[in-house]
């Protein structure tokens, strides 16, 4: 396997044993493999989330859609919906996808006699910092929880949380380690082309040898949205409908000019704001992902780019120049963007497209609210029970 693979070998072992990734690298086949033990973690994934929908189910609806108005209350099941099934569709998402994820782990990760010699290229697609800062952002968060909550089903609850947000960033975390290794090999393929600019003995062999690896590695792009677009698609709605609750209570916040009680339980704007920072954790998870493949894209396209270094007057007519025109003909039309499912690209732009779509459903919610009567309004109950020193309902993550 490539270097690159080793650098993140026991972040993928890992992956396998949750059935991220339903295959596992044979070192005697030096090729990566479904094998027992991962349908072994797919039948023992998929039994666990039975239990995972009971707790959920029960605890989110006790402590979280009670005494809410009737908006709040739809909006809620909707994120309770995505949120309990969003491990269930994953793992089928994997089952069902199994050999296309094995046929794209072999491309990116194989051994490549030509690039391999560039590992200095590998440096800045390093993932183990992100992974271990996720690992130490919920080991941190869930610590905090243990220590605040004192009720069992809250603490239960607070668990069930953090080990959904650990697993939506793992995912991420792949996503992102398989997207960087086509930037790597782009960024490998520069080095080539720089350093072949002017050899012309060896020219044709090295332009060949460009546009055979260019487009292996460029049409993983495809499989990658095929592989993980269902998924992601999950995450970015969970991930919307956390920050539009995240904006929303900080509007609840401003108009009672105080944090809200929890738990029968005053708590000061350090507690409130720790409290938040679970919400801020999928946004974060969104930046790491758009960053990721924004990353790459800007290789693909520098790396498409240079092959015009490779052609000069010398071989006009030669069959150099026909290959090399061949490929920037292809380029034209090349789509060189990660995409969900088709329905948007996976860019900066798509960060806009989250931000403004939060502030539109904010709006939503606050006119929808207020338009219900005093007693089911959410931030008038909050007003009225803020007003009485009784204790609102509210989120516990």
């Amino acid at each position: 396997m490539s270097s690159y693979y080793r650098r993140h070998a026991r972040i993928f072992q890992a992956a396998a044993l949750f059935y991220l990734v339903p295959c596992s690298y044979n070192t005697e086949t030096d090729q990566f493999e479904q094998r027992t033990v991962n349908k072994l973690a797919f039948a023992v994934g998929i039994g666990m989330t039975v239990p995972f929908w009971y707790f959920d189910l029960k605890f989110m609806i006790a402590f979280y859609l009670e005494n809410i108005s009737p908006i709040m209350v739809a909006v809620g099941s909707i994120e309770i919906a995505v949120y309990v099934s969003i491990v269930s569709c994953t793992l089928l998402n994997t089952f069902g996808r199994r050999h296309r994820y094995t046929r794209l782990m072999n491309v990116l990760f194989h051994d490549d006699w030509l690039l391999d010699r560039y590992e200095s290229a590998e440096m800045e697609y390093d993932n183990r910092r992100p992974f271990a800062g996720l690992l130490f952002a919920m080991l941190t968060m869930m610590s905090i929880n243990m220590f605040y909550h004192r009720d069992m089903n809250l603490r239960i609850l607070s668990m069930s949380v953090a080990l959904k947000i650990f697993g939506i960033g793992y995912l991420c975390i792949i996503h992102r380690v398989c997207v960087g290794a086509i930037g790597v090999r782009m960024r490998q393929l520069s080095i080539l082309g720089k350093l072949s600019c002017g050899r012309h003995p060896a020219q044709e062999k090295v332009v060949y040898y460009f546009v055979e690896r260019f487009e292996l590695y460029a049409s993983q792009l495809r499989q990658i949205d095929q592989c993980f677009s269902m998924p992601l698609t999950m995450i970015v709605l969970l991930v919307l409908i956390e920050m539009v609750y995240l904006v929303f209570d900080i509007y609840a916040v401003l108009a009672l000019d105080r944090p809200v009680f929890m738990e029968n339980l005053e708590i000061d704007y350090v507690q409130w704001a720790l409290r938040q920072l679970w919400q801020t954790i999928y946004g974060a998870v969104v930046l790491l992902t758009v960053t990721g493949c924004q990353r790459t894209c800007g290789e693909l396209q520098q790396t498409a780019q240079l092959v015009r270094r490779l052609d000069d007057d010398r071989n006009r007519n030669s069959r150099v120049a026909t290959q090399i025109h061949r490929f920037l003909l292809q380029n034209l039309n090349r789509k060189i963007n990660f995409s969900v499912c088709g329905m948007f690209d996976i860019d900066y732009a798509m960060i806009h497209m989250v931000l403004s779509s939060i502030f539109t459903y904010l709006v939503i919610l606050v006119q929808f609210d207020q338009l219900q009567p005093e007693r089911l309004s959410y931030l008038n109950t909050n007003l009225n029970t803020t007003a009485n020193g009784s204790d609102p309902n509210l989120k516990v993550h």
